[in-house]
Order: structure tokens, then C-alpha cells, then sequence
């Protein structure tokens, strides 16, 4: 399930807060020393899972914060979140990966990517298989960033570059 939850509206941090109350683990989506991998993740979600019965099943809430890195570390900072444990990409998965978002804010560091790469790449690292949902949705989002970036660079009236290849997911 994916949700958008718009800060600073109170309807939605009451409603970001009872998803942290209802889910068995939550996590934010942020670069940090005490982030767990992806990796970890899946550990602790699949011990969770042989724990459970059929009236208990397991609910782990990924949150990701969305705008620059300024408006984002401050919305990380925020009560709601703030004593949450964090997430991060491996990194095998940014190794050589370059940003494919054109559009996004130049950053003084190069390994950024923008978050709808950075979710995409985190449903790659936790899907189980190439062929399993999370990857078949992964491969998706890289294709519509690339419709997007396309779009966008037309509304900008700019030729598309010719640097600017097809996006795809990052191979295995």
C-alpha cells in the first residue's frame, strides 16, 4: 500500500501517527551512520513473519520524505518521526549509479538521487526475485521517470539530450 501524506497538515500526521501505532515496524527512508540496509530489513521482517499467527501478520510502514534535502532533514526532525529508526540503500545499489532525474536540484554531492529513484532502488534491494512484485514495480517507476524527465524537458523546451538514454533499473 502507498499513501501521500502532506506536511505540515495536522489530518495527515494524526493519520501517519495511527499508521506508526498499527504497524509491528516503521522506518523512515534516510541516509544515516545508525540506518539500517535493506538487507537488515528483510531479516527482520522475515522473523517477524515466523513468529506470527494467522490473527497476528506482521505490518512493516516504510516512510518517505519527499523535497529537498534542507525541507527534508527538517520534516525528519519532526515528533512524529523523529525516535523512528531509519532505512538506507546498500551500497552496492548506488555504486555507479548516477542520477537519471535531470530535472532535480544540482547538489553539491553526486551520490544523490531523487526519492522516487531512491524508492525504486529500495524495492529492488528488497524484493526476493527479479520476477517478484516488488521488482516487476521497481522496473516500472525507472520507466516512468523516464517518461517524466521527457515530459518535463519538452515543457522546458528543450530537445532531449542525447546523453539521455532510456532509464532502466539497475541490473542484478
Amino acid at each position: 500500500c502507498c499513501m501521500t501524506l502532506l506536511y505540515p497538515y495536522s489530518e495527515h500526521l494524526s493519520k501517519l501517527e495511527r499508521m506508526i501505532a498499527l504497524s509491528t515496524h516503521s522506518f523512515v527512508l534516510f541516509p544515516s551512520s545508525t540506518a539500517i540496509t535493506a538487507t537488515e530489513l528483510s531479516a527482520i521482517v522475515s522473523d517477524v513473519k515466523e513468529k506470527d499467527t494467522e490473527d497476528s501478520l506482521s505490518h512493516t510502514l516504510v516512510i518517505v520524505i519527499d523535497g529537498t534535502w534542507r525541507e527534508a532533514r527538517r520534516m525528519r526532525h519532526h515528533p512524529v518521526i523523529k525516535d523512528l529508526p531509519e532505512i538506507q540503500l546498500c551500497g552496492d545499489s548506488l555504486e555507479g549509479y548516477k542520477s537519471k532525474f535531470v530535472a532535480r536540484q544540482k547538489s553539491k554531492i553526486e551520490e544523490r538521487i531523487s526519492t522516487l529513484e531512491a524508492v525504486a532502488l529500495l524495492l529492488l534491494e528488497l524484493a526476493p526475485s527479479e520476477a517478484s512484485t516488488e521488482a516487476t514495480t521497481a522496473q516500472l517507476l525507472f520507466e516512468n521517470l523516464d517518461i517524466v524527465m521527457k515530459q518535463l524537458l519538452l515543457q522546458m523546451g528543450l530537445k532531449e539530450k542525447t546523453n539521455l538514454k532510456r532509464i532502466k533499473a539497475p541490473q542484478r
